[in-house]
């Protein structure tokens, strides 16, 4: 158990450190959305990020840019509560004040946590950091320790949707038909390969019904149909030498 959590702070590490690169790049930008969405996927599903903390203060401000400072607050109390030695956490408490919004207090269990993580990240600034810069493999010298948080929706999972017909590709529709439109569809006979196209084909399913139904109308009729004979040419005399 101990390998496996530190494996999954290690992984939102790893996600997390993506999605904050591009969040940035678009709260420079003043791209508000586009950061918002970016900072708030680090809020929700990557709660053990190590700069988790000023994802929370940068989605507080983007939303404030969006006029919504409902919304902001929330994420400056968790701010405070979840990270309460964050360097963000005393702008945060200035924020909620100019809102007119409560100031939460952590607890003794999250402030024993920040304490924690602060001493590892300090040891690590002095070995970790110099050997993650030389190395090829994602820097997880500053993963958090402590209860690993998979966020809020851990089982979330994405489903391939079914493409729009025409998009092109080699796409096949599958469609369920009832016994009806089998039997009113028409029966189309392949014609096998290096068949010659001189020699006479089968016949169809419906030719072969109607002369079923001519043999039962004449059979109940009492007439026997007669054998059709192809007359041979008569040779001519004159023709033999």
């Amino acid at each position: 158990m101990p390998r496996v959590k530190a494996r999954l702070r290690e992984v939102q590490e790893v996600l997390g450190e993506s999605d904050y690169v591009i969040a940035q790049f678009y709260y420079l930008k003043q791209s508000n959305r586009a950061a918002r969405s970016r900072f708030q996927e680090i809020a929700d599903h990557y709660p053990d990020f190590s700069q988790a903390d000023s994802a929370l203060w940068y989605l507080g401000q983007t939303l404030e840019r969006l006029k919504t400072p409902k919304q902001a607050a929330v994420y400056y109390s968790q701010l405070i509560t979840d990270f309460p030695l964050s360097p963000k956490a005393d702008a945060a408490k200035e924020r909620l004040a100019a809102l007119h919004e409560p100031i939460p207090h952590p607890t003794r269990a999250m402030i024993a946590r920040a304490q924690a993580d602060e001493t590892h990240r300090a040891h690590l600034d002095l070995i970790g950091k110099a050997g993650g810069m030389l190395s090829s493999s994602p820097n997880v010298s500053a993963t958090r320790h402590g209860p690993v948080r998979l966020g809020a929706n851990p089982n979330a999972v994405e489903v391939a949707k079914t493409p729009a017909p025409g998009t092109g590709g080699n796409t096949i529709a599958v469609e369920p038909v009832s016994d009806s439109s089998l039997n009113s569809a028409k029966a189309v006979e392949p014609k096998p390969q290096g068949q010659d196209p001189s020699a006479k084909s089968a016949p169809t399913p419906q030719e072969s019904d109607k002369s079923s139904q001519a043999q039962n109308s004449s059979s109940k009729s009492g007439s026997t149909p007669r054998p059709m004979c192809r007359r041979q040419p008569r040779k001519r005399a004159d023709s033999i030498s």
